[in-house]
């Protein structure tokens, strides 16, 4: 069956317009006599793993479209005695219990899906699929949902007001949306969906299936003022906020948001992360502005790049110690017209004790027929406190040839203008990715990736890049077997194949890549994978500044991970690794994240990763020295997670990280870049370690309109020797705090 073509009950959905006004409660229960109009999806399949049988347990959503909206009503006919519970915060990924997924093209023009989903208990999470897969959960909506159960099943109602998107405007009866559904159960590792395909179809947005719903006013204007308190109890200060951000939507194909004096402190604590490497970390964004009717604006490039990385505005101030910059406030505008997106936004952050404030625009706009898209985003930074001026310019393409095979690129230049004294310097970059996807559901899948970046390809002043002078190809393929006996262990499997080779700019072989690796689906044990790679000898021309592009030694990897008990009150995650990360001894690492679940409403967790290694190699900044240590190093995590009611939550979350390195020897730089002990540089023990405590109170007033109250505290500690023990460290970095604040905000949206 062609599901992008199917048109489902015209008459039916045409006498919605006519109906008398009806009083949908959304509170869980199907039992309203209107649903009995609403159109029926009953076809589905086994989509994870893709054999696309007959599940066991049939599943029977209702749409119904209202003035206010679109009503889904989810009945899953699953005995309660292979149901899973377990609240989870809010966009979790994944769930702690069996869920309903939503995914809706309001626009119908295959270009950009919505995704709303609902727990067993009645926990949420919203999103956004990009470029066909990309997946992301920055995006918050209002929406209503509730849950309810018997013996029989369990059932989803959800309403989705037609201002959570935006859509074309049309002079017609009715309007051409898209949608997907799945359900998925814990226990049985089994997700079914309808259309009968995965998230990962290279043309998954496209392929969704096509129905015709009445037109309503999709018109909206919201306003969300807050008020925040901040006390500081190290420098013994209180600081008062206020703001506002406002939302309208004059129709479906416009979009005006805007904000004034932000307030950008965080609610919610960034997980540690033990980042070595010059590579920048990159954090996902929870600012509400930054991520209401962002999707426009979000390109991604190969390797991780983000044209428009929103974490920029609010950063550090260009000179000064400060940790953040307030904003000003920003405005952005979305627009539609046919087969047209367009929009703008720009920011202003104010002058700090020591750096003026950057200004911050964006442009964008891009065209998309049924097979082919194109378009453009502008990028414009003016940093005055460097005199730097830095501008990007970009052209997205994609192309849909054929069912389940996509092509999708970028070509990117970027030119900075750096003033000084007595003059000053333009450099101009250039970049281009190229994809090529291929999934068609049966035993192979491809992937084809080429990054080509220049020496002075530079998007950081408001984008996100791992690095420049690239020059990449990748292969990735999969070899799936989705149908085992039914009295084999084995659910499914797949064979993983993955090549890498890459240059920089001046022909120097940077790291490639061989991984070969093995997956498990299996009945009643989780999950299995295990891998095999290699990275051949070649040179590291980012590691180590003070010495300039480097020869590495072969490396090698190995491993597997186990995932189990995701329907139990235990949950496991154990991941072992043996890999070498210096000159030829071999380290392991151990991760082990359990997870107990008291009642579905209060589970404790650990994440706990540590690292024995007797040779590693590290470049440390504060003495510019290349060095081999042996290290120990443990990052942990206790997360406390409670909701005593259903508008409230309590998280406590305690992490800590503790490095400890011995010293072996220093490298310095031989013939033919060559690494060589070097014994006349001096070489010491160090040990660094760094704690995070949150403990945040949130009662949801409303959609999006919350009370937060939350407590903070952070401790460093650094010292020139290996001697404490993580004992030790932990206690020091309970004494070194580097913050410690009581923090107060309630925002309602209007």
């Amino acid at each position: 069956m062609d599901f992008q073509t199917v048109k489902i009950g015209f008459s039916a959905l045409l006498c919605l317009m006519v109906s008398p006004a009806w009083s949908i409660q959304v509170d869980g229960r199907l039992d309203e006599p209107e649903w009995a109009q609403g159109q029926e999806f009953n076809q589905f399949r086994v989509t994870d793993p893709l054999t696309q049988e007959t599940p066991l347990y049939p599943t029977r959503v209702r749409m119904l479209a209202r003035r206010e909206g679109l009503y889904f009503g989810v009945s899953v006919q699953v005995p309660r005695s292979q149901r899973t519970y377990g609240r989870s915060p809010r966009d979790a990924d994944p769930m702690d219990a069996d869920s309903v997924r939503i995914f809706v093209d309001f626009a119908g023009q295959g270009r950009t899906a919505y995704e709303f989903t609902v727990s067993l208990s009645n926990s949420e999470r919203d999103g956004i699929v990009l470029n066909q897969t990309q997946q992301t959960y920055d995006w918050d909506a209002t929406w209503l949902h509730e849950v309810s159960e018997d013996d029989a099943a369990w059932h989803a109602e959800v309403l989705i007001p037609w201002s959570a998107a935006p859509m074309a405007e049309t002079q017609a009866a009715t309007r051409d949306i898209s949608v997907w559904f799945q359900t998925f159960n814990r226990k049985l590792g089994q997700a079914i969906s309808f259309p009968p395909m995965s998230t990962g179809r290279p043309t998954f947005v496209q392929d969704m299936l096509h129905v015709d719903v009445p037109r309503y006013p999709t018109s909206s204007f919201n306003w969300a003022p807050y008020v925040s308190i901040d006390r500081d109890l190290i420098r013994d200060a209180t600081r008062m906020r206020g703001g506002v951000d406002v939302f309208w939507k004059p129709n479906g194909e416009n979009q005006f948001s805007a904000t004034l004096n932000p307030e950008f402190g965080q609610v919610e604590a960034d997980d540690f992360v033990a980042n070595y490497t010059p590579i920048e970390t990159f954090f996902t964004e929870k600012r509400p502005f930054f991520t209401e009717g962002q999707s426009l604006f979000d390109v991604r490039t190969l390797q991780n790049g983000r044209l428009v990385y929103t974490r920029r505005i609010g950063d550090a101030p260009d000179a000064g110690s400060e940790p953040q910059s307030q904003i000003i406030g920003a405005a952005k505008y979305t627009g539609l017209s046919g087969a047209l997106d367009y929009g703008a936004f720009a920011a202003l952050e104010k002058d700090s004790a020591e750096a003026q404030g950057r200004h911050y625009a964006v442009g964008r706009a891009r065209y998309k027929n049924s097979l082919f898209s194109l378009g453009y985003l502008g990028t414009y930074v003016d940093r005055p406190t460097l005199q730097r001026r830095a501008a990007v310019n970009a052209l997205d393409w994609e192309w849909l040839p054929l069912d389940a095979l996509n092509f999708t690129g970028q070509i990117i230049g970027t030119a900075i203008r750096q003033d000084a004294v007595g003059g000053g310097q333009s450099v101009s970059g250039f970049g281009s990715t190229v994809q090529a996807s291929y999934a068609p559901g049966g035993v192979w899948e491809q992937y084809l990736r080429l990054v080509w970046f220049d020496r002075n390809f530079d998007i950081n002043d408001l984008g996100y890049m791992e690095r420049n002078s690239l020059h990449q190809i990748e292969a990735i393929t999969l070899l799936h077997k989705r149908l085992y006996a039914d009295t084999s262990p084995i659910y499914s499997s797949n064979w993983y194949i993955q090549a890498r080779y890459r240059e920089n700019d001046h022909g120097d072989q940077l790291a490639a890549h061989a991984e070969f690796a093995h997956f498990w689906q299996l009945r009643r044990w989780g999950s299995v994978f295990a891998y095999a790679g290699v990275y051949p000898s070649a040179i590291d021309d980012l590691t180590a500044p003070s010495l300039g592009p480097f020869k590495y030694p072969t490396q090698r990897n190995l491993g597997f991970y186990w995932k189990a008990d995701q329907g139990a009150r235990l949950r496991n995650y154990l991941e072992v690794n043996y890999l070498q990360e210096g000159i030829r001894d071999w380290s392991w690492e151990l991760i082990f994240k359990p997870t107990y679940f008291f009642s579905p409403d209060l589970n404790v967790g650990l994440d706990a990763d540590y690292i024995s290694s007797p040779d590693w190699l590290v470049y440390r900044y504060d003495t510019q020295m290349l060095g081999r240590y042996s290290r120990r190093q443990l990052l942990a995590a206790v997360k406390l997670n409670w909701y005593p009611r259903r508008k409230q939550e309590l998280r406590v979350k305690l992490q800590w990280l503790g490095t400890r390195a011995r010293a072996r020897s220093a490298y310095g730089l031989g013939p033919d870049r060559q690494i060589v002990p070097d014994a006349a540089i001096p070489i010491t023990d160090f040990s660094v370690s760094s704690l995070g405590f949150q403990v945040r109170y949130r009662f949801e007033l409303a959609p999006l309109s919350d009370l937060f109250l939350v407590y903070s505290r952070g401790g460093e500690d650094g010292r020139d020797d290996e001697d404490h023990g993580f004992g030790q460290q932990f206690r020091s970095t309970l004494s070194q705090r580097t913050g410690d604040q009581f923090f107060v905000k309630i925002a309602y949206r209007f």
